[in-house]
């Protein structure tokens, strides 16, 4: 199945909940109650979300500012894993910022820093497709990328937060 992005707009009251009680993430993100008050979106990118990073930041892990959010930034919950590890929440405030860091980003000036080469030997997640896949790969990416600035732009303009982590 491997590594899959998630991104979960929530209200900014249940980020400051889950960061005070950070067991309760698990009941949060997976309700065994289907009929839960709890109304979030939720955006799965896929294994896109190492590449986007790579995209916004041009680096394998690391990155600043708001366009390095994916993989830095915003405040880890707990030490509870909900997949690969903790997920890491963005204030409303912060997520306004995301967004107006994203606001401006076009397919043109992604793929004007997509450089498959570089990404494999970097090691860019999923490996090994940037250079066999090509254009395709791009336009993988270029999809999610789409998706995932839309959610953020909607969570912005909501005031909501938004949870990151990888399952």
């Amino acid at each position: 199945m491997g590594m899959i992005g998630r991104f979960v707009r929530l209200p900014d009251g249940d980020l400051t909940t889950l960061l005070a009680d950070p067991e309760s993430i698990h009941d949060y993100l997976y309700p065994e109650d289907e009929d839960t008050s709890r109304q979030v979106a939720e955006l799965d990118v896929d294994k896109a979300w190492h590449g986007i990073h790579w995209l916004l930041t041009g680096t394998t892990w690391g990155g600043d500012g708001p366009t390095a959010f994916i993989m830095r930034g915003g405040e880890q919950v707990g030490d509870e894993p909900v997949g690969q590890g903790p997920a890491r929440g963005f204030t409303a405030e912060e997520v306004r910022g995301i967004a107006a860091a994203l606001h401006g980003l076009s397919s043109e000036i992604l793929h004007a820093r997509f450089d498959p080469q570089a990404m494999e030997t970097a090691d860019i997640y999923p490996s090994e497709i940037w250079m066999r896949e090509g254009d395709e790969a791009f336009e993988y990416l270029d999809s999610y990328f789409d998706q995932l600035k839309d959610f953020v732009l909607g969570a912005a303009k909501e005031g909501e937060a938004l949870l990151i982590y990888i399952a």
